[in-house]
């Protein structure tokens, strides 16, 4: 059960996310639905009722409330947060209701004569709805899923406090720039269709075919003032939104990706754990198999996840185009087929109201499909081929000149280089000159050291290896023999101070016993650890961090190899 709500946990805490990219679109398609004609009579537009002017006012009024507190909910905390989420709830069901009625009772019920057919204001009403209803049902998941449930109670993640900031931080972004581009439409239709006597629909029409540079030939400008205002600003906006969506989407399911690969590498730690045998090599191995492995098929589900995702999209927009415009499949796919490609021959183009206000919506959910294909999948693909030769011709060339490059730093090292020059030694060399030619230190002599001093030193030490472990794997390739050795080494070592961690605290249980023997006299529990282990047990354990410490280092570790650090990283690393 915990396999199938997992995803379900997953898209909850980016639902928000998906809400803010809708929402907008929602409130462009009610403007035409009020200011539209709903129904003409053998060709001829028919005025609409009053009452329908003022539900469908009502609708564009409580999107407009909606959406306002979409953009404030992502720049609010604590309770604040919860108000204006409540109040944007609560504003987009009755936005639903009020445009679920206003379609039955002035759409479906009346005007059912066979001379009255729907125009765009209908149209663009119901798509209206659906969007709404969407992002409805994205809040109302989100709401029960992250701030209704108790995290203790199962077994499924909640989101960390920082993915929590980033998801606000995007959301912001996100609701900003689609409601600066959806604004610009929304203006630039309003000019356009006035000035070349349109409708407002078919100048949003226009803007987003002259934004997406498709350019089908149906709607162009054809007075002066038209051609001189044609400076379409708007694609360079529209291509930022769709690359700051692509590019979060892609960095949550990268993360997603490398938290499964983390915990398959813990489930190996713990099984290896159980070994009587560690051994270098095998952790080595299983790191370059799981690198390797993991790597083509993670490339794998993205290529297949895109191509079927295109494939949906595609082979269903030609289904729904050749329903509406009366196309036959085939003319459906190769309309389809010539948009994604933003060729627009103008052979084929939407006439119908409903084709219309559907190729808006169409159009604006199939370019980040198109791109999330096209950039993530292929680009993604051909760059990891192009790396994997490349490695493997610089690890072939490099094991040709390993063996000379050895063999000249042999002959440049100063102890295999036979002169009577003064040469710096190393430390170890001094200490071992001094100690043997000193007869009044004795072979048992222990330096005297402060318990305290001591525990500060462990952990300073541990400390600085943790970083300068976490700085390397950080800039060195993911993948290569280095990180690997490094990963491989620091996963032995958290095995066998685990190990040691175990025996540790059975020694302490057997220590208490000593010290209740010896009538609680703490001088004569010390020289007992003392003389039985020879060295002095910290509350930091053999290398000065606690098991769960040890266990937050090996994360960041792992995090860290398959996501690397960023500059702010890095600096904070060196500074600590």
């Amino acid at each position: 059960m915990s396999y199938v709500l997992r995803p379900l946990y997953l898209f909850a805490s980016i639902s928000p996310l998906t809400a803010a990219v809708i929402a907008p679109l929602a409130v462009l398609l009610d403007i035409p639905a009020l200011t539209e004609k709903w129904y003409t009579r053998n060709g001829q537009p028919q005025p609409d009722p009053r009452a329908s002017l003022i539900l469908s006012g009502l609708s564009l009024s409580f999107s407009l409330v909606a959406n306002a507190l979409l953009v404030i909910r992502f720049s609010l905390e604590g309770r604040r947060w919860m108000i204006a989420t409540q109040i944007s709830v609560a504003c987009w069901i009755a936005k639903v209701v009020v445009g679920i009625t206003n379609l039955v009772v002035f759409g479906a019920l009346t005007r059912n004569q066979p001379q009255f057919s729907y125009a765009e204001g209908f149209w663009s009403a119901v798509v209206s709805v659906i969007a709404s209803g969407i992002v409805l049902a994205l809040l109302l998941l989100h709401w029960m899923l992250e701030f209704k449930r108790d995290p203790s109670q199962d077994d499924q993640p909640s989101t960390p406090a920082h993915t929590k900031v980033q998801i606000r931080v995007a959301g912001r972004h996100f609701m900003l720039q689609n409601t600066m581009l959806i604004a610009l439409i929304a203006l630039t239709a309003l000019i356009f269709s006035r000035i070349e006597q349109w409708t407002y629909l078919q100048g949003i029409y226009f803007t987003i075919v002259t934004f997406l540079t498709v350019g089908f030939g149906d709607f162009y400008p054809t007075k002066p003032s038209t051609k001189v205002l044609l400076f379409p600003l708007g694609i360079t906006l529209l291509a930022n939104c769709i690359t700051m969506i692509v590019s979060f989407f892609s960095k949550h399911q990268k993360k997603h990706r490398d938290r499964e690969r983390a915990e398959r590498e813990k489930a190996w730690q713990i099984s290896q754990m159980r070994a009587e045998n560690p051994s270098l090599q095998r952790e080595i191995a299983f790191l370059r198999e799981l690198h390797e492995h993991q790597g083509w098929r993670e490339q794998g589900v993205d290529l297949a996840q895109s191509l079927i995702g295109f494939l949906i999209f595609w082979l269903a927009g030609a289904a729904i185009f050749g329903a509406v415009e009366s196309w036959s499949y085939g003319d459906g796919l190769y309309f389809c087929y010539v948009f994604f490609l933003s060729i627009g021959y103008g052979d084929f183009a939407p006439i119908s109201p409903a084709g219309r206000v559907i190729f808006i919506v169409y159009s604006i959910i199939a370019v980040p499909i198109m791109a999330s294909f096209a950039v993530q999948a292929v680009q993604n693909i051909l760059e990891r081929l192009s790396n994997r030769r490349m490695d493997q011709r610089r690890a072939r060339f490099g094991d040709e000149t390993s063996q000379a490059t050895g063999e000249s730093q042999l002959k440049n090292d100063p102890e295999n280089n036979p002169s009577n020059e003064p040469t710096d030694e190393m430390h170890s060399t001094l200490v071992t000159r001094f100690h043997s030619g000193t007869t009044d230190i004795k072979s048992n002599t222990d330096v005297a050291m402060n318990t305290n001093d001591l525990k500060k030193l462990l952990e300073h030490a541990v400390s600085l290896e943790r970083v300068a472990r976490r700085l390397l794997v950080a800039h060195l390739e993911e993948g290569s023999p280095a990180q690997i050795l490094l990963r491989a080494d620091w996963n032995l070592q958290s095995r066998d101070l685990r190990i040691l961690q175990s025996g540790t605290k059975e020694n302490n249980s057997s220590y208490r016993e000593v010290g209740a023997e010896s009538n609680g006299d703490p001088e004569s529990d010390r020289t007992y650890r003392n003389k039985a282990h020879g060295i002095t047990v910290t509350e930091a354990g053999m290398t000065g961090a606690p098991q769960s410490r040890e266990e937050e280092e090996e994360a960041e570790i792992a995090a860290t190899a398959v996501g690397g650090m960023d500059d702010e990283e890095t600096l904070k690393a060196v500074a600590d």
